[in-house]
């Protein structure tokens, strides 16, 4: 290896292997550490950097490129390629919320809690929605369609609370046919028998 600059100009053996301007060696192919630390030395030149592919021709280094012209000599190089455009994703439109409709009794008794009707009357515990009085104020407010719905023609309430009490009685008899068992051997409460 015999490196000699002449005019800027480094060759190695006779054959001119890059060219030197200020403090940057551009170099026409990759060499080895070992010739770069022999152009360094015969250069004078200790921080000299080396530049390959480049003979020279005032194109900046890489590292002293921009980040756009970084960017479109990567391109030129086929390292990156451009990214698709981005397209907006159309915004989901929501709905409008549409209030429930509330069920009868839900709208009645909003209505008595802002005063516009009567409060319904108390419930029996055991009636519930079919206490006689309050089979009366609904039907005194609701809809003939929301009457119709809550108590139906087929399904009669009972009229008074000893009309309830009877046909809740009647539940605890045996069913037509049956026969009452007076034996309380068959009791499965564990009391009784013989």
């Amino acid at each position: 290896m015999n490196i000699h600059i002449k005019n800027g100009v480094v060759t190695n053996d006779g054959d001119e292997i890059g060219s030197i301007q200020d403090s940057t060696c551009h170099l026409i192919a990759k060499v080895g550490p070992t010739v770069k630390g022999a152009i360094r030395k015969e250069s004078g030149i200790v921080d000299l950097q080396f530049i390959v592919g480049d003979n020279g021709d005032d194109k900046p280094s890489l590292a002293d490129m921009s980040d756009d012209d970084l960017a479109a000599e990567m391109k030129r190089r086929g390292l990156i390629q451009e990214a698709p455009p981005v397209t907006e994703t159309p915004v989901a439109v929501q709905p409008p919320v549409i209030e429930r409709d509330l069920s009868a009794v839900e709208r009645l008794h909003k209505l008595a809690d802002d005063g516009k009707i009567p409060r319904p009357p108390a419930k029996h515990p055991a009636m519930g929605d079919k206490t006689p009085e309050y089979v009366a104020w609904f039907k005194d407010h609701a809809t003939p369609e929301e009457i119709a719905t809550r108590y139906p023609d087929n399904r009669r309430a009972p009229a008074t609370v000893a009309e309830f009490v009877k046909a809740e009685s009647k539940l605890q008899d045996k069913l037509p046919g049956e026969k009452k068992d007076t034996n309380k051997e068959n009791d499965f409460t564990g009391e009784g028998g013989a």
